[in-house]
């Protein structure tokens, strides 16, 4: 008998297994320790972004701060993620 490709997969799909084999040897080693250390490194990347934007907004003058709308006691505040909404609704306000 012979079935073309898709044929092939169309019967035999539900009968793959739902998850992916474990890996093996030096493959499965470097799966268990790659996304961890991705998400380390990814959180360190954040962090260094986080200072950098801190260092640069503590480098404005206050004019420069109100021009965007932001005092010095917001700076701190920056990366907080209920911070853009309340500047947003306050910039709103007037």
């Amino acid at each position: 008998m012979n079935l073309h490709l898709s044929q092939f997969a169309a019967v035999h799909a539900p009968f793959a297994p739902a998850t992916p084999a474990p890996r093996r040897g030096a493959a499965g080693l470097l799966a268990v320790f790659a996304e961890p250390f991705a998400r380390i490194l990814a959180r360190l990347a954040a962090a260094s972004r986080r200072a950098q934007d801190t260092a640069f907004l503590h480098g404005l003058n206050d004019r420069e701060l109100a021009d965007m709308g932001l005092g010095r006691a917001d700076i701190g505040r920056i990366h907080d993620p209920g911070f853009a909404a309340e500047h947003a609704a306050r910039r709103q306000r007037g």
